[in-house]
């Protein structure tokens, strides 16, 4: 009597730490796909933020290159000097534009 007792007991053991093993394994495999979604995530705001940063830069240089040109167009003498720098400005981003 003592024997089966011992034998249902471990039976119920057994079965009790293989749910346990099963819910587990479930929730590490739960665990792996939000992994995986925050690292897409992060990937794709690492690339957002380059692009922010490669448009603060483009924005910084544009204004200084702003600055600049009213200088010139202070400093200019004639229209063909004025056209000229207008040129220059035009060629300059257009080269923006299709880089």
């Amino acid at each position: 009597m003592n024997t089966i007792l011992i034998f249902l007991i471990c039976i119920v053991i057994i079965a009790a730490l293989c749910f346990v093993i099963y819910t587990l394994f479930k929730n590490i495999k739960s665990l792996k796909k939000e992994v995986s979604k925050l690292t897409s995530d992060l990937y794709k705001a690492n690339q957002n933020a380059t692009e922010l940063a490669n448009y603060i830069t483009e924005l910084q240089k544009i204004k200084s290159d702003e600055k600049s040109t009213d200088e010139k167009i202070k400093e200019a003498e004639t229209d063909e000097e004025i056209m000229g720098i207008i040129s220059g400005l035009v060629n300059a981003n257009n080269s923006r534009l299709c880089d």
